[in-house]
């Protein structure tokens, strides 16, 4: 099953596939770097279109990416917190086995 957060990825992924096209399209290159102010800026691609581009851009970050973005780092950051945990747990096991191994090898004569 698919997670929500990767159905939104994949809806920023389509939509930005598609206005990308449109853009590359529109100004007649060929791959995405290629898409720079100057290829931007020609006297083909109107005042609307540009308008209309960023429009949809700003769109895509604030309604999809940003919120998915924040939960991306909510998550790792999470993480980070787990793992120092874990590594914390681990050091005091390792120091609990140490101890026990070092009780066992004490002569059970003494222990009488």
């Amino acid at each position: 099953m698919e997670s929500v957060n990767q159905r939104l990825l994949d809806s920023i992924i389509v939509v930005r596939d598609d206005l990308m096209d449109s853009i590359r399209e529109e100004c007649g290159l060929t791959g995405s770097s290629k898409i720079t102010s100057l290829a931007l800026n020609k006297r083909t691609v109107s005042k609307e279109k540009l308008c209309g581009w960023i429009e949809s851009m700003c769109t895509i970050l604030n309604s999809n990416a940003v919120p998915l973005l924040k939960s991306t780092v909510a998550k790792a950051d999470r993480c980070e917190v787990l793992e120092s945990e874990k590594i914390k747990d681990q050091t005091s096991i390792i120091q609990l086995q140490s101890e026990l191994i070092k009780k066992k090898k004490v002569p059970t004569a003494t222990l009488r």
